[in-house]
């Protein structure tokens, strides 16, 4: 009885279970790791340490650039006295100051003569002259002020050791023919005056003749006199080197051409080699005779007398790790997206109020993304080739010699801090070097003159 009243409700539920929604089934999605760009490589880094060497000397110019009297050779034990030319006694008298409110003339040679003269001197001792005090010599140059006179005409003067010199380059006469055809030049143009007078600083103090004089009387009494025509420190002019000539360089060109391309575009292939130039110019003149028995010029530069340096750094550097990783980003924003839409999809199949025909719908989209889901993977992705590019750095020269301007600049900017140390040690940097110059230059034009072996 009590089955039969429970039937009524079974069939209720019969019922409605042959009316409800069927469900439909969908694949789980596939388990897919997002992916990972590769790690760009390492900044390949590369120092680079040029050298140019010091030049040295340069004896075949350094002969070429001295002609000695034949046959002559200084006696041992000979006295020497040195002068000096008229400019650059001037020079010394103006340039005692050296503060750094005197800096703009910081370039003025009479401290780097003084160097060079102390260099002839010991020049000259090793040749076995016995070198006098240059003071007694001038004294005695003042005294004769007042005593004669040397008129010269200097232009007439020129114009003849101008052709001699036409000559003696044509070789058309000997370096000894022009030794002792200057010597006559040099006596022709002067005239000897009793009772003359001349201003302290007239510039016939340079005379060969009144030289002579001076030397062979009161307490000189020298056998020769070493005559300083010229002595001139200064910059020298820009001298563009280019880095690629350097063997080191062109080696790390020669490995990647991008690298020569990156220093031109960059303007950092050529450099400016810095540096500064010793000049001297004298002759020796027997006083017995008045014959002038050797003559020389001689110039270094720093280059000669310095080893140049550049330092510059060479880093190869990924160039297209942006393309890399968009690979990888691109793959994994199409996977988030293919996700979404699965997922939303499956809401559609799953929701029972839709109509069957939208959920079946959808869940043939789902399908479909579920293939395109199980058929990807993060493993097979193919990435770009890394591509490089060069970063160079500026070439840093050293020594790295300052420029006048530069030190002008150094002394207005200790101007208006008070401080000078910096500027201070940069400008003795550049005396010091100059100094070496005054005297590599000394020491090696004095180093011709022939003289008797001990």
């Amino acid at each position: 009885m009590k089955f039969l009243r429970k039937l009524p409700c079974i069939a209720v539920i019969l019922l409605l279970a042959s009316c409800a929604p069927p469900n439909i089934p969908l694949q789980p999605l596939p388990t897919l790791k997002k992916a990972v760009a590769p790690a760009p490589p390492a900044i390949e880094k590369k120092n680079v340490h040029i050298s140019y060497p010091k030049k040295g000397i340069d004896s075949t110019a350094l002969e070429e650039n001295t002609t000695v009297k034949g046959g002559f050779k200084v006696p041992l034990n000979s006295r020497v006295v040195i002068s000096v030319p008229v400019e650059q006694q001037e020079v010394n008298s103006r340039s005692k100051e050296d503060t750094p409110e005197n800096a703009d003339n910081l370039f003025q040679t009479a401290e780097n003569f003084s160097q060079a003269e102390q260099e002839i001197e010991k020049s000259l001792l090793r040749k076995g002259f016995t070198v006098l005090d240059r003071s007694k010599f001038e004294a005695e140059l003042r005294n004769r002020r007042t005593e004669d006179r040397w008129v010269k005409t200097t232009k007439a003067k020129e114009e003849e050791i101008k052709a001699l010199e036409e000559q003696r380059d044509a070789k058309r006469i000997t370096r000894e023919e022009y030794v002792e055809k200057l010597q006559d030049v040099e006596s022709k143009y002067t005239v000897f005056e009793k009772n003359g007078t001349r201003a302290a600083g007239d510039r016939e103090l340079v005379d060969i003749g009144e030289l002579i004089r001076a030397a062979e009387r009161g307490n000189v009494q020298a056998d020769f006199i070493l005559q300083v025509n010229r002595f001139e420190v200064g910059q020298i002019s820009d001298k563009r080197v280019y880095l690629p000539d350097n063997k080191l360089m062109k080696g790390i060109i020669d490995s990647d051409l991008k690298i020569l391309k990156t220093l031109e575009a960059e303007n950092k292939a050529t450099i400016t080699k810095p540096g500064y130039f010793g000049y001297l110019n004298a002759k020796l003149i027997e006083v017995k005779t008045g014959s002038i028995v050797w003559v020389g010029e001689h110039r270094v530069e720093s280059s000669d007398a310095t080893d140049i340096f550049v330092d510059l750094s060479i880093n190869k550097v990924p160039s297209n790790v942006a393309a890399v990783n968009k690979v990888a980003s691109d793959y994994n924003r199409k996977l988030a997206e293919l996700v979404d839409r699965a997922k939303k999809e499956a809401r559609t199949v799953g929701y029972v109020n839709y109509d069957i025909k939208v959920r079946n719908s959808a869940k043939v989209r789902y399908d479909a993304i579920f293939n395109e889901l199980s058929s990807m993977s993060p493993y097979n992705l193919s990435y770009p080739q890394w591509q490089y590019v060069y970063e160079i750095s500026a070439p840093k020269v050293s020594p790295a010699f300052p420029s006048a301007n530069e030190l002008r600049d150094r002394r207005r900017d200790a101007e208006k801090t008070g401080n000078y140390n910096s500027f201070l040690a940069l400008k003795d940097y550049a005396i010091e070097h100059q100094n070496g110059l005054a005297k590599t230059v000394s020491k090696q034009l004095i180093s011709t003159i022939p003289a008797t072996e001990y």
